[in-house]
């Protein structure tokens, strides 16, 4: 699904599969839904749970993506 920084959130929270421009989602069969910038993992999911959030500084889009998902 391409999405747009308005619809993100929601797409993130609901652990929907994405493209918008440098970053995506990604649902796999075992349950795990990763979220990448720049082909970087930004954060990963187990069956809802959030289980990995990388806070390291990169570009203003990674961050602004890491910001999308502190607030969820």
């Amino acid at each position: 699904m391409k999405a747009t920084y308005k619809t993100l959130p929601g797409l993130i929270a609901s652990q929907t599969p994405f493209t918008h421009g440098s970053c995506s989602g990604e649902l796999l069969e075992d349950g795990r839904y990763w979220v990448f910038s720049y082909q970087t993992k930004i954060a990963t999911w187990v069956h809802g749970e959030l289980v990995f959030f990388n806070e390291a500084q990169y570009s203003a889009t990674t961050t602004r993506l890491q910001n999308i998902i502190k607030g969820l």
